[in-house]
């Protein structure tokens, strides 16, 4: 009875490996994880770009409420004058140049938030542009996986 019980054992080990159904079994083990590993990786980028749209739109709004006190305080600047510092030829005289250095700090400031917001602006959008590219990267690897679109 013994050998009757290790025949089809051996029959089965036999076809097994002939069919290299164990071959078969780890291959499909590596597919399957190689594709939740896509997955997992494009979930991360997609919520990594939702975080840095958000922090761009809490970005964006803080160099607009900067650059209205900027622009307050040029308006500001260029009302910076008292009768007093004007009331004779030689205060005016004197006065002139501090008045224009001041309006001169209020107007670079405006212009240095304006840039500091284009260059936020740029790097955000390459950003996003990277980002984007790594997500197609890993839909084409998941399409060539899975023989499916994971496009919705």
């Amino acid at each position: 009875m013994s050998s009757k019980n290790q025949t089809p054992k051996s029959m089965f080990a036999k076809v097994a490996a002939f069919l290299k159904l164990g071959d078969e079994g780890k291959l499909q083990s590596f597919y399957t994880r190689l594709q939740r590993t896509v997955e997992q990786d494009i979930k991360k980028l997609t919520t990594s770009r939702s975080l840095l749209v958000s922090n761009f739109q809490e970005t964006t709004e803080q160099y607009q409420y900067d650059l209205q006190d900027a622009a307050e305080a040029v308006d500001s600047a260029w009302m910076n004058v008292t009768p007093e510092q004007v009331s004779t030829n030689e205060l005016q005289a004197a006065f002139m140049g501090q008045y224009l250095e001041g309006v001169s700090r209020a107007e670079a400031k405006v212009t240095a938030l304006e840039d500091a917001r284009e260059r936020a602006a740029q790097a955000h959008k390459e950003a996003l542009e990277n980002i984007d590219k790594q997500i197609a990267r890993y839909n084409t690897l998941l399409v060539r996986i899975t023989g499916e679109s994971s496009e919705a």
